[in-house]
């Protein structure tokens, strides 16, 4: 019966241990999740971040939409200013 009491213990010991364990994993595993409210923070930051990018490329395709021009209008110049330099060969 002692014997039989012997194993019983040793099996409770064995059982408490790995409980033990999983308490301490279940610990990390709380202690690394993230909570609604993390996820709520971070979803607000990133919605801020996106409209703060949205406005930069909006910015950005402006100033590229009068380069555009600048550039259309630096080359209607340049083929003037060679149809012209044409034009006086000619003449001479």
């Amino acid at each position: 019966m002692e014997k039989e009491l012997g194993l019983i213990l040793n099996e409770i010991k064995e059982i408490t241990s790995h409980i033990k364990t999983i308490g301490q994993r279940v610990q990390l595993i709380e202690k690394n999740m993230a909570t609604k409210n993390d996820i709520t923070e971070l979803g607000k930051k990133i919605d801020g971040h996106h409209a703060e990018n949205i406005d930069s490329d909006n910015i950005l395709l402006e100033n590229i939409r009068d380069l555009k021009k600048s550039v259309v209008f630096i080359n209607h110049k340049v083929a003037d200013t060679e149809l012209e330099l044409n034009n006086l060969k000619q003449k001479q």
